[in-house]
């Protein structure tokens, strides 16, 4: 029964999005557990899981500072949570951007603290981020040329903001009719 149990938590496991992995937070946060899903950042297991490897060596070399300035400030404040996002670098030389939400745990001797991770790939993400500032880039350039202007509304500040083409000579005018 138990296999059965296994092999259908492995199959789920390795279709899920999220790489689940954990470890000691020391002088380092050191990997002790990683999911088999790991593979989809071109990794195996056994290449990180129980070999006293920081996890912040999977980070791209650019990344590494603030993410360790980050996790240790998150670390030693108590804060149970911690969010990040950077780039990960794969075996093959390539970088994938993820999100990390990261779990931290007080253990019985409170001194060693134990963590645990859930990676996730946001490439899909970043790319519509990056594709929607583009397309707003592009808008705004089209405004101009037609010099056409749009207004928008927000919400919070209960205010109009006017976008694209202004009329040369100041601001803008409206006729109402005359009493």
């Amino acid at each position: 029964m138990k296999d059965g149990f296994s092999t259908g938590l492995n199959r789920i496991i390795m279709q899920s999005p999220v790489v689940l992995m954990g470890g000691r937070a020391g002088g380092e946060f050191l990997v002790d557990f990683v999911t088999d899903n790991i593979s989809r950042f071109g990794y195996r297991p056994e290449d990180i899981a129980g070999r006293d490897l920081a996890v912040e060596s999977l980070v791209f070399e650019e990344d590494r500072p603030g993410v360790e300035l980050a996790l240790e400030a998150c670390a030693s404040s108590g804060a149970s949570e911690c969010v990040l996002e950077y780039r990960l670098k794969t075996p093959s030389g390539g970088i994938v951007p993820v999100q990390e939400n990261r779990v931290f745990h007080a253990c019985r001797d409170g001194e060693a603290r134990t963590w645990q991770s859930a990676l996730m790939d946001v490439t899909d993400r970043k790319t519509a981020e990056e594709e929607a500032g583009s397309l707003g880039g592009n808008l705004t350039r089209t405004l101009d040329a037609f010099r056409i202007g749009a207004f928008e509304y927000s919400f919070e500040r209960d205010d109009y903001t006017i976008s694209g083409f202004r009329p040369q000579g100041g601001g803008l005018s409206c006729c109402a009719p005359s009493p």
